[in-house]
């Protein structure tokens, strides 16, 4: 089957912006995060960030949803303890 045929009839999907605070843990330790989704001119954005006294993070990542798929656009992490490391991939 073509593209064509496989994505023929698939409604466009939307997702609902949202805020979700939560305790989760990272390199042993715990640590609160927020994470959320928001959406602009038909991108959207999902974003984690969290801290404690020695881990600082950031994640965010860009993506589309076209003919009911996912189009991956950008993605972006920090991570912050005794020394910074970062990522970022772009589709």
């Amino acid at each position: 089957p073509t593209l064509d045929d496989t994505t023929a009839g698939i409604e466009e999907i939307q997702l609902r912006p949202f805020e979700a605070i939560y305790a989760t843990s990272a390199l042993g330790m715990t640590l609160d995060l927020t994470r959320s989704l928001s959406v602009t001119d038909g991108t959207y954005t999902l974003s984690g960030r969290g801290k404690n006294m020695l881990i600082n993070m950031n994640e965010s990542a860009d993506f589309q949803i076209k003919e009911g798929r996912v189009k991956g656009l950008r993605f972006d992490s920090r991570v912050k303890t005794l020394k910074t490391n970062k990522r970022r991939v772009l589709f």
